[in-house]
């Protein structure tokens, strides 16, 4: 990117070039050390220049699009950003912008221009480059593909970029700031680029807001899961109940979300430090609060405002490049004008005594825009928010990950070797005869036998998984969810289970050569497991108190994605009763969905929003991909007719038909 004379300096003064540092860059040019240059051999001029050698450049190179403090007298509408590369240790390139597009295409282009001048400065190409924000990757990689086929990969921080780029803030605008806290701050609405229409809706849509004061119904809690038809979802909060700040803040990740409500937090400030997904807040400020070019600019163009202190600012965090795109303008327009409808609309849900009720769903005729609130939504959690993510899969020699039993063995008799009975009597003779320590008798060897077999078949049976192919999901879902409902266990029972699977994970890494590095964490946590045993209602699935206890399991479940989301793929939609394809393609998606999750962790992706990105990505390729297996027809495509001919057959079968 070819610094003018007009734009800003690159030092970050806010000053312009010719003012600031262009005579000390021409003098520079003209010094004898660098006409030296001209002749001397490529080492030489490296050393001389400060460049690295080619060699320090060969891992992964680092980019990023980022807010960058401070504003421009001379442009009231600017909203500085620095674009910055780094490898190897080294600032490969450090440029200015003062209006950056908004689009992460537009956004990926500037990038990609920074990297091609590099590799032409260099004259190395990077194997790989790393980005923050997951709306960046697609586009830049698809800009990057040609002609070098750089990968293009997420991932939740950037060290030597980071490092770099607060060194620079802090030269230039004193202090350090977490780089999750940088944000935007136009002095005008005009700053964010939007459309002057877009812009006018935005403010009548807020004005409606605010003389609709949803927060004296909704308060704060619980969130409104907000969506378009194909579009993500957000998950919205009213503020306003604490009667100090005012407006809607969208949050892209639910996970961001909870950390504010998490109860062992010591100081709610901190968790948006943690945050890594898209925040977008309307908030409402005094007249005399907001800066006097916005009033000027919201008089002159006669936007409509609610009151002397409702004036809307616009806030993002973590969005690609500090801005806000046209659809998440669009969505926080509609969410003005849909929430306080919708609040409206269930206001009894919303209160603090209020009593159970199942999920809630509306759609505005007017916006598009679905709102839903889900049953037990505010129900803490026994469970913890994961910042990180592990493989959940088997590994090692003996490991067969995504292996799956073939439909004809049903039962015992067909079982192949190593399915079940081969398996137990190979524990049961490493149990009796073990490499060291002491052997058990044939009473406990029994035992363990007897325990072992329940989770083996629950694997076999229930999951259709070898248990050379067992995954975290297979042990959660067994021991937190099916022991507890369908055996008729004592307290005694129940803790000799966990006894018996230890030693059977122990026969599994050191006869069997799998190794499942999630087990023992699980098994030796025998509180968690006592308190989901003890606390499972008596009754049958449909009961709403057996449902609400198996809900905060696939909560956790989903929370560590080891569960499909509903909304991976918007052509997918598994009905609550399945017809034999679609149960059958729901654990095809259910086994390739953790394969998938092991591979995005290994290749160093462990953020649980940008592993579900990539889920939905995979997820969105394999419902949209033609099957040999469905006659050259899509999942989803075989889905839906298989749905619609249950549907007709139904109704063919009422009476008087």
């Amino acid at each position: 990117m070819a610094l003018g004379r007009n734009d800003p300096c690159h030092c970050g003064s806010g000053r312009k070039y010719k003012k600031c540092h262009e005579a000390q860059d021409l003098e520079a040019a003209r010094a004898p050390r660098l006409q030296l240059m001209r002749n001397a051999p490529e080492p030489t001029r490296r050393a001389l220049r400060g460049t690295p050698p080619p060699d320090a450049l060969a891992g992964p190179w680092e980019v990023a699009v980022a807010p960058f403090p401070g504003s421009f007298d001379d442009d009231p509408a600017a909203r500085p950003v620095v674009v910055m590369l780094v490898a190897g240790g080294f600032v490969l390139s450090v440029e200015m912008a003062n209006r950056p597009p908004e689009e992460p295409e537009a956004l990926a282009a500037l990038m990609a221009h920074e990297v091609q001048r590099a590799i032409e400065a260099t004259g190395v190409v990077p194997p790989e480059v790393d980005v923050r924000q997951p709306a960046l990757a697609p586009p830049l990689r698809s800009q990057l593909r040609t002609p070098h086929r750089i990968a293009v990969r997420e991932r939740d921080t950037l060290p030597a970029l980071d490092q770099a780029l607060q060194g620079l803030i802090g030269h230039v605008a004193g202090g350090i700031v977490p780089l999750t806290l940088l944000r935007s701050q136009p002095a005008t609405w005009a700053g964010w680029g939007l459309p002057p229409a877009l812009v006018h809706e935005l403010f009548s849509a807020a004005a409606t807001f605010h003389r609709a004061a949803p927060w004296t119904i909704a308060g704060n809690q619980p969130p409104i899961r907000v969506s378009r038809a194909g579009g993500a979802e957000w998950s919205v909060v009213v503020m306003g109940a604490a009667g100090e700040e005012f407006g809607l803040s969208c949050y892209a990740s639910r996970d961001d979300l909870d950390r504010l409500y998490d109860p062992d937090a010591s100081d709610p400030a901190q968790a948006f430090v943690g945050m890594r997904a898209p925040i977008v807040s309307l908030v409402f400020e005094a007249r005399a609060d907001v800066p006097r070019r916005m009033r000027d600019e919201i008089a002159a163009a006669r936007l409509e405002v609610a009151g002397a202190r409702a004036y809307p600012v616009l806030v993002v965090l973590n969005t690609p490049g500090g801005g806000i795109c046209l659809a998440d303008a669009a969505l926080l327009r509609d969410a003005l004008r849909s929430v306080p409808r919708f609040v409206a609309m269930h206001a009894a849900a919303f209160a603090e005594d209020a009593a159970p009720h199942d999920d809630i769903g509306w759609t505005d005729a007017e916006t598009g825009l679905t709102c839903r609130l889900d049953a037990h939504e505010g129900a803490a959690s026994r469970f913890a928010a994961y910042d990180a993510l592990e493989p959940c899969g088997p590994s090692g020699p003996g490991a067969t990950p995504g292996a799956s039993v073939p439909p004809e063995t049903d039962d015992d008799a067909s079982f192949a070797p190593g399915l079940v009975t081969d398996t137990l009597r190979r524990f049961r003779e490493w149990l009796q005869r073990p490499a060291s320590g002491k052997p058990v008798g044939d009473a406990t060897a029994a035992a363990h036998e007897r325990n072992a077999r329940l989770l083996l078949e629950h694997c076999v049976h229930g999951h259709a998984r070898p248990i050379t192919a067992i995954t975290e999901y297979d042990l959660r879902a067994f021991l937190f969810d099916w022991y507890p409902r369908k055996v008729l266990a004592s307290e005694r029972e129940a803790r000799a289970m966990l006894s018996s699977l230890r030693r059977f994970f122990a026969f599994l890494e050191h006869a069997a050569r799998v190794e499942c590095p999630w087990a023992p964490a699980i098994l030796g946590d025998t509180d968690a497991f006592l308190e989901r045993w003890r606390g499972c209602p008596r009754g049958v699935f449909m009961d709403p108190a057996v449902q609400a206890w198996q809900q905060e399991l696939s909560e956790d479940l989903w929370a560590r994605l080891l569960i499909p989301d509903d909304d991976a793929a918007s052509e997918l939609t598994f009905g609550a009763m399945m017809g034999p394809m679609e149960h059958r393609l729901h654990g095809d998606l259910h086994r390739q969905w953790l394969q998938w999750r092991d591979v995005i962790i290994r290749g160093g992706i462990t953020a649980p929003t940008a592993v579900l990105a990539a889920l939905r990505h995979r997820t969105h390729e394999w419902a949209t991909t033609p099957q040999p297996a469905l006659d050259g027809r899509t999942p989803a495509a075989a889905i839906t007719a298989e749905q619609r001919a249950m549907a007709k057959r139904l109704r063919d079968a009422r009476p008087g038909r």
